[in-house]
């Protein structure tokens, strides 16, 4: 019986890195549409796309390290989750904000 625990534990960990790793590929597209249409500029727009490939490419190692250390790395991985989704909405209100500034 030991080996359905393992079975369900590593379909459950596929699942779960197949949700994020489709979320953090959908939403760079996403933001780069959102950053066009909002702005008017092209350029503008791969800056902010830029950027997301730039905090990509620095956080995930360090999110690697943390989850290796975490006592409970599922919570930890759904915290940071959040924390990117929440970060996404944050560029994209302040981008809003940025176009609509004088």
């Amino acid at each position: 019986m030991r080996w359905v625990s393992a079975r369900s534990s590593l379909a459950s960990y596929l699942a779960g890195a197949t949700l994020a790793r489709t979320g953090d590929e959908v939403s760079g597209p996403a933001l780069l549409l959102f950053a066009a249409a909002a702005t008017g500029s092209t350029g503008r727009a791969s800056l902010v796309y830029g950027g997301l490939t730039v905090a990509a490419g620095v956080g995930g190692p360090v999110l690697g390290v943390l989850l290796d250390r975490a006592r409970r790395p599922g919570t930890a991985l759904a915290g940071a989750m959040l924390a990117y989704a929440a970060g996404l909405v944050t560029v994209a209100v302040l981008l809003g904000r940025w176009v609509a500034a004088p």
